[in-house]
């Protein structure tokens, strides 16, 4: 993700600050995102620099006029007249951190051998609103038998394995490099 970005992201996100409406901009970023980068012929459209800027607005408002706001709207406007409409998806993963850094957020994927309890669950968020100095942690249960037991914690780029077979695979490397 490149600092342009960011930039981007931090805009919207003041604008979506003074009007209070923070995880709806984030969902209609969200939505305008998956249907520009998920159908080809619309991509297309929007960024061939031959078609004429009218063509892509008259696009841009036929697609999400009434279901995002202007601001939003504004924003894929600009992205078009800057030729950057490519930077979407990473605006959109910028303003989410953004959202979370504001709301002091944490979303988690936990991939488990077998479904944990709630108590388990409820534990696991106590000690990573701790470390991480959130007020909220999002667990995003993921169930993947070949860990044998205990659990994976998948937080943006970090990867924290308390599973078994990742225990296992320390171990193993640990005995193939032990010269003596």
């Amino acid at each position: 993700m490149n600092s342009i970005s960011k930039r981007y992201a931090q805009a919207l996100l003041l604008i979506a600050q003074e009007k209070d409406a923070l995880t709806a901009y984030e969902q209609q970023l969200k939505e305008c995102s998956c249907i520009i980068q998920s159908n080809k012929a619309i991509y297309e459209i929007l960024s061939n620099p031959e078609n004429s800027h009218a063509i892509k607005v008259n696009l841009l408002n036929r697609l999400f006029g009434n279901s995002v706001s202007k601001d939003i709207l504004n924003l894929l406007k600009l992205l078009i007249d800057k030729k950057r409409l490519n930077l979407l998806n990473d605006i959109l993963m910028a303003y989410k951190e953004g959202v979370h850094a504001f709301v002091k957020s944490l979303d988690v994927n936990i991939i488990s051998a077998f479904p944990l309890t709630s108590d388990e669950m409820d534990r696991i968020k106590s000690k990573l609103k701790e470390k991480y100095n959130v007020s909220e942690v999002n667990l995003i249960p993921i169930i993947d038998e070949s860990l044998i037991g205990g659990f994976k914690l998948v937080i943006g780029n970090q990867v924290i394995d308390q599973s078994i077979k990742g225990m296992m695979h320390t171990l193993k490397n640990q005995i193939i490099t032990k010269t003596i």
